[in-house]
C-alpha cells in the first residue's frame, strides 16, 4: 500500500514502490563460514550437472534475471542464498539484487558446464545461479561464477495480471530497474521506448503499462501535468481493453496527480469511482491501497470520521502479514485521527500497538513514515520528548534513503519541538 505520511500539517514521504534490497545478513554469514567441495550429478539424459563451489567469504544466490542494465551489469530476483557451509536461506518474498561481471568472471551452463557462454546468454526471465562476494545492502554482488539454467527453467513473467509483448516487457523491466536505482532519466527513456515498441506491435496492454511507468517518473520529476496526460492515456486503453483492475490502478494514480496539483476534490471523486470498480474483485492488496489513499485525502481535508471509516476498511486487509509495514502504517494513522479527535486514551493505546510493530517492518520508507506518524501522535498528546525520539529515529532512515526533502522537513520539526520542550522546562 503506497500511502502518504502525515505529521499534522503535511506530507513527509511516501512508501517506496519496488522490491526490498538484499541486506547484509548474507555477507555476514558468508564471512563466518568456510567452503565445501563441488558436487556433480547427472540429469535424466546422462548429462553432467556440477553444483558450483562456494568459497569462504562467498555466497550463492539463485533466482531469475530481472533486467539487463549494460554489458557487465544485470539484476536478479533472488529466491534464496546459500553460504559456503551449505546453509540455505529461503526468502518469503523475492529480493532484488544487482550483479556485476568482470573479465575474469566465468559464465557457464548448468548442464555440461564446460560450455562457456558469452554475456549475451544472460537473458530476461532466465533462471540463474550466482556465486561471488556480496558487499551488502544496496551494493552489487561481484560475480565470480554465473551459471545459466536451461532456458525452459525460467519463464518470462506476466506483468500486472496482463499478457504483454516481449519487446515492451523487456524495456519495462529495464525501466523498472533504473527506477529502483533512482536513475530517472534512464528509466524515462526506457519507458518511452517501451511505449513506442508496444504501439508498433499493436500491444495495447504493453502500451498502457509503459505509459503508466512514464507517468510515474514524470510525477517524481515534479512534472504533474505531463504525468496526468500519460495516466489519462493509459486509463483510456484499460477502459478499451475492459480491464477493471488496471482501470482502478490508473485512476488511483490520477488521483495522486490531482493531489499534487492541489485538486483534492477531484482526487477524492476519482478514488471513490476506483473503489466502486474493485470493491468486490477480491484483490485485497488493491482494495487496501485505494481505501488507504481515500483515508489520506479525507484526513488532509479534515474529514476525520470518513478517514477513520476508510482506515477501518484497510486494517483487516493488511493484518496478519509477516512484514508489519502496512499494518503499522494504518494503525498509526488511526492513532493520529484519535489524537486530533479528543480520544487521548485510545490514541495512546493504538499508537503503542503501532510502535510495537516497528521491528517487523522491512521497508525503510514505510518505517520512516510510520515513525513520523507516531511522532505526530505523541506531539498531539503533548508528549514532546517521545515525539522527538521517534523523529530522530526517522532521520537516520531518511538520510540512508537519500530522501533529502523528508530529512529537511523532519529536521525542522525536531527544531520546533526542541524549542517547545525548552519552554516547557523553563522555570
Amino acid at each position: 500500500m503506497r500511502q502518504q505520511r502525515r505529521f499534522g500539517f503535511g506530507i513527509v514521504c511516501s512508501a517506496a514502490v519496488g522490491a526490498v534490497i538484499l541486506g547484509g545478513a548474507a555477507a555476514a554469514l558468508a564471512q563466518e563460514e568456510g567452503g565445501e567441495a563441488e558436487a556433480s550429478t547427472k540429469d535424466a539424459n546422462g548429462k553432467t550437472i556440477v553444483e558450483p563451489k562456494v568459497e569462504e567469504g562467498e555466497i550463492r544466490m539463485d533466482g531469475t534475471v530481472k533486467a539487463i542494465m549494460s554489458g557487465d551489469r544485470f539484476s536478479i530476483e533472488a529466491s534464496s542464498f546459500t553460504t559456503a557451509k551449505g546453509k540455505v536461506v529461503e526468502f518469503v518474498t523475492a529480493k532484488q539484487k544487482t550483479i556485476t561481471v568482470a573479465g575474469d568472471s566465468l559464465i557457464q551452463e548448468r548442464v555440461n558446464p564446460a560450455n562457456k557462454q558469452p554475456f549475451s546468454e544472460v537473458k530476461l526471465g532466465r533462471r540463474i545461479t550466482i556465486v561471488g562476494r556480496d558487499a551488502g545492502s544496496g551494493k552489487p554482488l561481484a560475480a565470480r561464477l554465473v551459471v545459466l539454467w536451461p532456458e525452459k527453467s525460467g519463464d518470462f513473467k506476466t506483468l500486472a495480471t496482463v499478457r504483454i509483448g516481449p519487446a515492451a516487457g523487456r524495456l519495462i523491466d529495464q525501466s523498472d530497474e533504473a527506477y529502483r536505482l533512482r536513475d530517472l532519466d534512464t528509466a524515462l527513456r526506457l519507458a518511452e521506448r517501451a511505449v513506442s515498441a508496444a504501439q508498433q506491435s499493436g500491444d495495447r496492454a504493453g502500451q498502457a503499462l509503459s505509459l503508466g511507468r512514464a507517468a510515474r517518473i514524470h510525477s517524481d520529476k515534479e512534472e504533474p501535468e505531463k504525468a496526468m496526460e500519460l495516466h489519462q492515456q493509459a486509463l483510456g486503453l484499460w477502459q478499451a481493453l475492459g480491464n477493471p483492475i488496471n482501470q482502478a490502478i490508473a485512476m488511483s494514480n490520477i488521483a495522486s496527480v490531482y493531489g499534487a496539483l492541489g485538486q483534492g476534490d477531484k482526487a477524492l471523486e476519482t478514488l471513490q469511482a476506483a473503489i466502486t470498480l474493485v470493491q468486490n474483485s477480491g484483490n485485497r492488496k488493491l482494495i487496501a491501497t485505494i481505501w488507504g489513499h481515500l483515508g489520506s485525502y479525507y484526513m488532509s481535508d479534515k474529514q476525520y470520521d470518513k478517514a477513520m471509516e476508510a482506515f477501518e476498511q484497510v486494517l483487516p486487509l493488511v493484518s496478519g502479514q509477516t512484514d508489519k509495514g502496512e499494518e503499522a502504517d494504518v494503525t498509526a494513522d488511526m492513532a493520529y485521527l484519535m489524537s486530533v479527535s479528543d480520544q487521548e486514551d485510545k490514541a495512546r493505546s493504538t499508537v503503542e500497538r503501532a510502535a510495537a510493530m516497528l521491528d517487523s517492518i522491512g521497508d525503510k520508507r514505510y518505517k520512516a513514515g510510520v515513525l513520523t506518524t507516531i511522532a505526530g501522535v505523541y506531539r498531539n498528546l503533548k508528549e514532546n520528548a517521545k515525539a522527538l525520539d521517534y523523529l530522530r529515529q526517522s532521520l537516520f532512515l531518511l538520510k540512508d534513503l537519500g530522501d533529502r526533502r523528508g530529512y529537511e522537513v523532519n529536521e525542522k520539526r525536531i527544531t520546533d519541538l526542541e524549542k517547545g520542550v525548552k519552554e516547557d522546562d523553563a522555570p
